[in-house]
């Protein structure tokens, strides 16, 4: 470089980078602004009921009707849903489950479905049309292939009953063979020795994945999993949405991210177009309704892969290898005692101290009544985590269909494993809805 010009260029580096901050700091500025005026919107379009919850006033020129049919399912309107001003996440380590009898027919369970709109409104399933359900459901079966005759079984239409013991007590881990390091200030379970792998490139399958981010006042963050059933619909756990009140999180606050294709960015989607639950109370823990739906209206343009609802039973799946996709939290060193191999993380919009996928191998058992028990590692961000395999005898490969077992839920000390909701126990509730 000629030394008569270096005065020169560091004046304009000087003068460009001072420009870049400034530009910089009017763009914070303006985002802030912008951020501000939403939030004005929204408060203007809230109703506060001076009881710790709000609603979303309706908007005006939406007409609701007492009752609306949608699909195989007539829907009851209720009232504008409640949230809470000070949400709280549900409690993991307090399980709520009454024993008794759990009718488990595909009319019985769809009866009583909450569903949560874009428009702030809560309907409740009042009526079912049978024959409607019922090519619904063939419709759905048809995207099985062939071979995987234990998942093309058409429910039974008739009452189906099973005695659910109950189940109430606190979180005090003391497991053989498991762990429970604490990093971060978070909890994890890890089964001997921690098998989750960091993924550094995606298999088809792989890209069904999704993360779930709950943003609630008091910059609280939450993370969970979930899988794309289809380019709008994501299956993911209860807990994830709800707090520790009963009540649902706002829809603004619930953003769902396929990082299926992440190397070009995330897509993002917010707009929560309905949100389905079946009778999960909200208060508590409650491991077997620990499921939910989430329709993102518009939908996903990318990745194009998703994964089918499995309806094998405990002895079909016992004997198979489970796997498990999620989004692990990430706090310190990637491959200290919480986390496994150091390799570089997807999820590069994050950065590496963000979200990771993680994928695993491991073993599912059957628990009493509506739900799995599996020996796989976890910690923050594994709840709504899909557990799935590829057909009997069909160990998951790059393109191979990809079943959902369970949806994670948590650690159950009793049980001495991770827990998640039986698949095969509401796939018909399921498919009613999408």
């Amino acid at each position: 470089m000629n030394r008569k010009h270096a005065p020169r260029l560091v004046h304009w580096l000087t003068v460009g980078c001072l420009a870049a901050v400034a530009a910089l700091a009017t763009q914070s500025d303006e985002d802030a602004d912008l951020e501000r005026k939403k939030r004005r919107v929204l408060e203007q379009h809230r109703v506060d009921h001076q009881d710790g919850t709000w609603s979303y006033a309706l908007p005006e020129g939406i007409e609701t009707p007492e009752t609306q049919k949608i699909g195989p399912v007539t829907w009851r309107y209720v009232g504008q849903a409640r949230h809470s001003h000070v949400p709280r996440p549900v409690r993991p380590q307090l399980v709520r489950q009454k024993g008794g009898l759990i009718d488990l027919s595909p009319v019985a369970q769809i009866m009583g479905t909450r569903r949560f709109d874009e428009h702030g409104r809560e309907w409740v399933a009042v009526a079912v049309d049978k024959q409607a359900l019922r090519e619904r459901i063939e419709a759905h079966l048809a995207e099985f292939p062939p071979e995987a005759r234990e998942e093309r079984v058409i429910p039974d239409a008739a009452s189906s009953r099973i005695e659910v013991e109950p189940e109430s007590f606190w979180w005090e881990p003391d497991a053989f063979q498991w762990s429970h390091p604490i990093c971060g200030g978070k909890k994890y379970n890890i089964y001997q020795d921690d098998d989750r792998v960091q993924k550094s490139s995606l298999t088809v399958r792989q890209k069904a994945a999704v993360l779930i981010e709950t943003d609630l006042p008091g910059n609280w963050v939450g993370t969970c999993g979930g899988v794309l059933l289809d380019n709008r619909t994501v299956l993911t756990a209860a807990h994830c949405i709800f707090d520790d009140n009963g009540n649902l999180f706002a829809k603004d606050a619930i953003t769902v991210c396929s990082l299926g294709n992440s190397y070009a960015g995330a897509d993002c989607d917010g707009r929560m177009k309905n949100i389905y639950v079946d009778s999960y109370p909200g208060t508590g823990w409650h491991p077997g309704k620990d499921y939910a739906l989430l329709d993102v209206g518009v939908g996903f343009a990318s990745p194009g892969e998703y994964m089918l609802l499995s309806g094998a039973g405990d002895s079909d799946v016992k004997n198979e290898p489970m796997y498990n996709l999620s989004y692990g939290t990430s706090y310190g060193p990637i491959d200290d005692v919480c986390h496994s191999t150091s390799r570089p993380p997807v999820d590069t919009m994050f950065g590496a101290g963000g979200f990771v996928l993680l994928f695993q191998e491991g073993e599912m058992t059957s628990t009493t009544g509506t739900t799995f028990k599996f020996k796989l590692d976890g910690g923050p961000g594994h709840s709504g985590s899909s557990i799935h395999y590829c057909g009997i005898g069909n160990p998951c490969g790059g393109g191979d269909t990809a079943f959902v077992v369970s949806v994670w839920s948590g650690w159950n000390s009793f049980l001495d494993r991770q827990v998640g909701s039986k698949v095969r126990e509401f796939r018909t509730w399921a498919w009613a809805l999408y």
